[in-house]
């Protein structure tokens, strides 16, 4: 009677639990027309998380919606969705690419995570209610069978320098913060949710794994904790569509932005700092935006560099100039400078750099000929 006594008392406070406001327009993006992609269905489940109080049963200890009524009651439909949501079949060539052969390089682990959370709903307990196994049985058995290696990934040794390198001094720069994130990525799988597929604390490598994990969560949690410099003044008007369509305006947009990487990384991603920075965060989330629009600056691209102006010396340079900033991308992705495979740096330039290639100018200059000489022998 005593030790209840004890835990009755201290336990109270579990129903005291306050539920944040449900976000505007939650109903909307829980929605199944709201729901389109694996990115969406992840934002979903991070606002509805905050309210798994909200769907405990009245009776259990942790429940909390008879005192945040109204706001439960807007949890309750918004997040009903989550466990009807149907889940795709997998491709046909999942297996493969889940193969413990290929999920060995990164490159492959990736392909086959991104493709699993697709079904980490599969993966949750009975009484969770993102849970959606009952709707999609046969297909989270598909989904089982093939991404059964990920778990046993084997994570990477932690750097010897990894604490120096994720330290708040270092991370005040954005080289330092883009390193620490570099080095943390190598062990992303040690940072999921449990239930989730792809989660490697508990892998084949046993308690190897698990003190590596333990490793890497120390040294990468200052990320989260990073506080980011003041928003410039005049980030809305330099960031817009307009300005961004030019190479100037691009960097200095690009430029500003880096002042703040952990704000605009996905809320659910272990370096993002968005719950100390809230306010300051919002605003070069939305100003910064306009940079993941990589049309405009397309745009501005195919303008310029067309096969008619970088036949002539002024158009060859224009484009020259703007392509040059992107050189690893056009290298071979065995090269030590190659770039090639980082698809949201290179995307923007792959359909107009290329032209260059056939301008008599770019010949001349690769025979270290002066242009005005080309064609002259």
């Amino acid at each position: 009677e005593d030790e209840c006594a004890i835990y009755q008392v201290g336990c109270t406070y579990l129903r005291d639990i306050t539920v944040p406001s449900p976000p505007t327009g939650l109903v909307k993006a829980c929605s199944a027309r709201g729901i389109t992609t694996d990115r969406d269905y992840a934002a979903c489940r991070e606002q509805c998380d905050q309210a798994k109080c909200c769907f405990r049963d009245e009776g259990d200890l942790g429940a909390c919606h008879v005192s945040e009524e109204d706001d439960c009651a807007v949890y309750e439909t918004a997040c009903s969705f989550l466990s009807r949501a149907k889940v795709p079949r997998p491709p046909d060539d999942l297996t493969g690419t889940c193969s413990p052969r290929n999920i060995a390089r990164k490159e492959g682990k990736d392909e086959c995570r991104k493709i699993c959370s697709r079904a980490s709903c599969c993966n949750l307990p009975p009484d969770d209610p993102n849970s959606c196994r009952d709707e999609n049985d046969d297909t989270c058995v598909l989904y089982e069978v093939a991404c059964s290696f990920l778990p046993y990934v084997k994570v990477p040794d932690p750097p010897v320098d990894l604490v120096r390198t994720c330290s708040i001094e270092r991370l005040d720069t954005y080289e330092g913060y883009r390193h620490c994130h570099d080095l943390c990525e190598e062990a992303s799988c040690c940072f999921l949710s449990k239930g989730d597929p792809v989660r490697c604390v508990e892998g084949a490598e046993g308690e190897d794994n698990v003190d590596k994990c333990v490793i890497y969560q120390t040294a990468c949690s200052f990320m989260r904790d990073v506080e980011v410099p003041p928003v410039p003044r005049d980030i809305i008007s330099t960031c817009t569509p307009e300005n961004v369509a030019t190479m100037r305006g691009y960097n200095k947009c690009e430029d500003m932005c880096a002042l703040a990487p952990c704000c605009l990384l996905p809320k659910n991603d272990m370096g993002n700092c968005y719950d100390v920075n809230g306010d300051t965060c919002a605003i070069y989330e939305t100003a910064c935006d306009v940079l993941n629009d990589v049309k405009s600056f397309e745009k501005y691209l195919l303008n310029i560099c067309t096969e008619d102006k970088v036949n002539q010396k002024k158009g060859y340079e224009e484009c020259k100039q703007a392509c040059d900033s992107a050189d690893c991308c056009f290298l071979p992705s065995w090269h030590m400078d190659s770039c090639s495979n980082d698809v949201k740096k290179c995307e923007k330039y792959a359909g107009a750099c290329y032209v260059l290639d056939d301008s008599p100018l770019s010949q001349a200059e690769a025979a270290q000929i002066q242009p005005g000489e080309a064609g002259s022998s």
